[in-house]
């Protein structure tokens, strides 16, 4: 899965997180980084990955990986 596949699916109706807003504060971060990450005009970086890997509880690689499946497509 792709990193804005991910990310997409960890918020709305019935999901994790309720909306953008939510999510970018568990994930401390503003919530336009979190739009720019979703429409991939933007991709995290080493920190940003480890913290959204700690708010999430799975591996800063998982992550990474899934942030260079979105570079690849």
């Amino acid at each position: 899965m792709s990193f804005r596949a991910w990310v997409r699916s960890l918020y709305g109706e019935g999901k994790k997180y309720v909306n953008q807003q939510e999510m970018a504060e568990a994930w401390n971060m503003g919530q336009s980084t979190l739009a720019h990450y979703v429409r991939g005009s933007r991709t995290p970086d080493l920190e940003r990955c480890i913290r959204i890997s700690e708010a999430e509880d799975i591996s800063p690689a998982e992550i990474a990986e899934m942030v260079r499946r979105d570079a690849r497509e």
